[in-house]
């Protein structure tokens, strides 16, 4: 059963997709680690309401992985020291930042492309084929199996194939009172999270 999009009551598919380039863009200017962990957990939040399925503890050890290999190369002050390895606040500080950005990025990514959306041309409907069928594989339940791979893989892929999209009409075809709200909102958070991060 495919989890329910909430975002496209609120977001039309074409503004879903510039609201998340926009907070995707700001992810990458906000310089703080603070800040991109608030962005971050806005994004996760985004793809849970877009119906996505989050493993929290992947992306936990991704971003545990991203600051421990960026501690190797030690900058700023020293917070403490353990033998002959230095533990300093840059290399902490922007190890975090930089995991939080990988996770936010495919966070928000996940959140403002909907399966409805539809670009102009014939290349432009490959894409919405593309990403419909990415769509179909995040909700299909099956796994590989390492044991037997390629006959997972096509079960899997037939899965997908085989899969329905939900029906046209419960697609928005505009962006809703709410939709405009949550882009003021996150405009106005946005534009509050840099100020902060360019004066702290």
């Amino acid at each position: 059963m495919a989890r329910a999009d909430h975002l496209h009551r609120w977001l039309a598919p074409g503004t879903r997709l510039i609201w998340g380039l926009g907070l995707i863009a700001v992810l990458a200017l906000t310089p703080t680690w603070p800040a991109r962990l608030v962005l971050t957990a806005v994004g996760a939040v985004a793809a849970l309401a877009a119906g996505k399925k989050i493993q929290f503890l992947y992306f936990a050890f991704l971003v545990l992985s991203v600051t421990v290999f960026n501690l190797f190369v030690p900058f700023g002050k020293v917070l403490f020291r353990w033998g002959g390895f230095l533990f300093t606040e840059g290399a902490l500080s922007e190890g975090l930042a930089k995991g939080l950005t990988l996770c936010g990025f495919i966070f928000l990514s996940l959140a403002s492309v909907s399966r409805y959306l539809k670009f102009p041309g014939a290349w432009g409907q490959l894409w919405g084929q593309t990403f419909a069928f990415y769509e179909r594989l995040l909700e299909v339940k099956k796994k590989l199996d390492p044991k037997n791979f390629w006959s997972s893989l096509d079960n899997l892929l037939e899965s997908a194939y085989q899969a329905q999209d939900p029906p046209a009409e419960t697609v928005s075809p505009k962006t809703s009172r709410a939709g405009w709200l949550l882009i003021a909102v996150s405009a106005v958070g946005a534009l509050t999270l840099i100020l902060l991060g360019r004066t702290s």
